[in-house]
């Protein structure tokens, strides 16, 4: 199910590039390449059995650190950090043996980008982003007279149905 998601999404891809006149497009890398792996952190170790550490609240992020031992204000920093784009393992006011016990626990991942076409009709951005786990999401940024429109796809495989968007191929 999985490569039928991917396959349809670069399908489309493909597609979106001769109907919208598409004048920027980079292929970042292979999208092939991951499809299907395992889920892995920065350091290329297996996260199945991790929490990902972007997908918490404040207070969640608060209940790991009491569980890792450490003092109630390294959850702020971390979160802080973190919501910045700071991956922990470069967080320099956290402690190594504080990101030693976070490197065991948990695991933090940003998405990469695998593909982004840029329409030269309206200037719509769409971009293929490559979860840890292989998987792809699109987000779309459409520029409008009025303002800006972005869409995230919130999931593999997303049921919204936008006609613009691939990643509604393997949702329906």
């Amino acid at each position: 199910m999985t490569e039928n998601i991917g396959n349809n999404i670069k399908n489309n891809i493909k597609n979106t590039e001769k109907s919208e006149n598409t004048k920027n497009t980079e292929n970042i890398e292979n999208t092939d390449a991951r499809n299907g792996a395992d889920p892995t952190d920065t350091r290329g170790a297996d996260v199945r059995d991790k929490t990902e550490l972007l997908s918490l609240s404040l207070d969640e992020v608060r209940a790991l650190v009491a569980e890792l031992g450490e003092p109630k204000y390294r959850a702020e920093q971390l979160y802080v950090a973190m919501n910045r784009g700071v991956a922990p393992e470069n967080i320099t006011n956290i402690p190594k043996t504080m990101k030693a016990k976070l490197a065991d626990a948990a695991y933090y991942h940003v998405p990469e980008i695998a593909l982004r076409l840029v329409s030269a009709i309206d200037g719509t951005r769409k971009y293929l982003l490559r979860l840890c786990d292989g998987n792809c999401i699109e987000a779309v940024l459409m520029k409008y007279n009025h303002g800006n429109t972005v869409c995230v796809s919130s999931q593999v495989g997303c049921r919204m149905g936008c006609r613009f968007c691939a990643s509604t191929i393997g949702g329906r």
